[in-house]
């Protein structure tokens, strides 16, 4: 009779003090799943979140990330790496035999047929120089032909047969 029911602050949403007559909203970068909190969470690396009153942070896409805490919005891997899940710190460098030469990508390519990478983290694969081929993808390095068989264009995949007598 006359006495005031006290409700639970919604998700989102939160009471610090008690006998507050308000709930506040969730700050930026912080998050809230239940009902009747006195605080809200932190958004962790790997996660954002874009306005206040959050009922849960976000998940960094493939191919972006963020590595701070209360992130507000998840950065873009450059050329030479990736993310190859959602949630993710940090982007990883392609793998030698690999490259990658856009950005925002969730995988690295094998290097085609005629070229290699030695290195980590490359946005380019170098020719087999002239004398020297690569037949298969993904590759680190590219062999020299074999006796009796040639090649004169750098980033050829197959040796020529030399001509008979030669």
């Amino acid at each position: 009779s006359g006495q005031a029911k006290c409700l639970d602050c919604p998700a989102g949403r939160f009471m610090a003090t008690n006998g507050s007559l308000q709930c506040d909203s969730c700050p930026l970068g912080k998050s809230q799943s239940l009902t009747g909190q006195s605080f809200c969470t932190d958004c962790v690396p790997g996660e954002f979140i874009v306005g206040t009153g959050a009922v849960a942070c976000l998940f960094c896409a493939a191919g972006r990330f963020s590595n701070v805490s209360r992130a507000q919005d998840c950065l873009i891997c450059p050329q030479g790496r990736f993310t190859g899940a959602s949630g993710l710190s940090s982007c990883t460098a392609c793998s030698t035999g690999d490259f990658n030469s856009n950005v925002e990508q969730s995988q690295c390519t094998g290097c085609p047929a005629g070229t290699f990478t030695d290195s980590n983290g490359t946005i380019t694969c170098e020719p087999c120089d002239p004398g020297s081929h690569q037949s298969l993808s993904g590759k680190t390095a590219c062999d020299l032909c074999e006796r009796g068989k040639f090649v004169n264009a750098p980033g050829q995949a197959q040796c020529t047969f030399c001509a008979a007598g030669t």
